[in-house]
C-alpha cells in the first residue's frame, strides 16, 4: 500500500480519538495528566480533544498532497510524526491551566 493510502487509512481513525477525547466529559482520558489535581477535567477534555484535531487535518492534507505527488506521502509521515509530538507537548504543558488553585 502506497503512503498515502496508510495516511488517508489513519485519518478517520485520529478523528475518531480527538472526538472521544472531546467528548469524554470528566473521565480519564489523558494520559501524563493527573486527574485528582484537575479542577474540571470535562473543561480540559474538550480543550485537549479539539487540539487533537489538528492530527487528522495533517495527515489528510498529506494525504491528499501525495495522490498528485508520491514523494508528499513521506513528508506526510514525518509532519504526522512530528505534529504527534508537537501536540502532546501542548496538552501536556497546557493542562497546567486547569490545575486545582491550591
Amino acid at each position: 500500500m502506497a503512503v498515502f493510502g496508510v495516511l488517508l487509512l489513519v485519518t478517520p481513525l485520529l478523528a475518531m480519538l480527538a472526538i472521544a477525547v472531546r467528548f469524554a466529559g470528566p473521565r480519564r482520558v489523558l494520559n501524563g495528566v493527573d486527574p485528582t489535581d484537575i479542577g474540571d477535567l470535562a473543561a480540559l477534555n474538550r480543550w485537549a480533544g479539539n487540539r487533537l484535531f489538528l492530527l487528522p487535518v495533517t495527515t489528510a492534507t498529506f494525504g491528499l498532497l501525495s495522490l498528485e505527488r508520491p514523494v508528499l506521502g513521506l513528508a506526510g509521515v514525518g509532519a504526522a510524526a512530528l505534529t504527534g509530538l508537537v501536540v502532546g507537548l501542548w496538552v501536556l504543558i497546557g493542562s497546567d491551566r486547569f490545575r486545582k488553585s491550591r
